[in-house]
């Protein structure tokens, strides 16, 4: 898939993580993936339980999918509903389309 999208979607060049295969396309992006991932750094804490992360915007989805329950997006073939539909997406592949492969339709 890597291949995939670096020869079919060619846009900037990316930036590549030094401790795992990750990449991302500003540094920004990456300095935030080792802060939460390589050096667990995570200030981020949801007001309403343990729950730490190392973006806001991590907490403002865990806010609205976990405690308040906003799951605007509904899956069309069962009752799996999620805040982001992204989430419905990847269930219905994963689910209901039975495929893990995650093709690129572009």
């Amino acid at each position: 898939m890597e291949e995939h999208r670096g020869k079919a979607h060619k846009k900037k060049p990316r930036v590549k993580c030094t401790e795992c295969d990750r990449d991302y396309t500003n540094k920004y992006d990456l300095a935030a993936h080792v802060k939460a991932f390589h050096l667990g750094i995570k200030e981020h804490k949801c007001p309403e339980c343990n729950y730490c992360a190392s973006d806001k915007g991590r907490v403002k989805k865990h806010l609205h999918s976990v405690h308040w329950k906003q799951k605007q997006h509904k899956c069309e073939y069962c009752d799996y509903t999620a805040y982001a539909a992204s989430a419905v997406r990847i269930h219905v592949t994963a689910v209901h389309l039975r495929r893990k492969d995650y093709k690129c339709d572009q």
